[in-house]
């Protein structure tokens, strides 16, 4: 019966060793994938997430409601109303036909304890709409003064490689 000759197995132990290291790299790279990935799919989440629910609301609002100027320039947050049943008749309509505004308005700002919540504040109840919200933007433009303009970015992830942002905006056109 014959052995390995020691040569053998300092060879067979080489390729072993370049094999189990070769896994590893590719171990290592597809975390690295997933976790990155996993990140990039939670941002693109909460930023549509946000702008749905903001976009929803606003939709509702007319422009003679919303305080953001129609000039231009981004502003961190808005203040609006929103159509509401004032005098208990079912509709938010008045008896002469024109819409029944909210007495109080409704605002989306950035805030929160870490800074980096959208809030939706009316009157004294506040709630959460998105979460690791980086920036937050409205404007309206002179040429479509019943379109306001949301830009939202948002940020997942740990620190360094895993960190990853999704920007969306959108266009919401105010009712006449």
């Amino acid at each position: 019966m014959r052995g390995f000759v020691l040569s053998e197995l300092v060879v067979s132990t080489g390729i072993s060793a370049v094999i189990a290291v070769a896994l590893l790299v590719a171990f290592k790279g597809g975390q690295i994938s997933w976790r990155t990935g996993g990140a990039q799919m939670a941002a693109s989440y909460e930023v549509r997430r946000g702008l749905d629910a903001m976009s929803r609301e606003l939709l509702l609002s007319r422009s003679d409601q919303v305080d953001v100027p129609a000039d231009g320039s981004w502003y961190g947050s808005i203040i609006f109303h929103v159509p509401k049943d004032q005098n208990g008749d079912g509709t938010v309509l008045d008896a002469n036909g024109a819409l029944e505004w909210s007495p109080t308005s409704v605002s989306f700002s950035l805030g929160g304890t870490s800074g980096d919540e959208i809030l939706r504040t009316q009157g004294p109840a506040t709630r959460v709409l998105a979460n690791g919200v980086q920036t937050l933007q409205f404007r309206r433009v002179v040429a479509a003064p019943d379109r306001v303009e949301i830009l939202m970015t948002v940020r997942r992830g740990s620190s360094g490689d895993f960190q990853r942002d999704a920007t969306l905006n959108t266009t919401v056109r105010l009712r006449n």
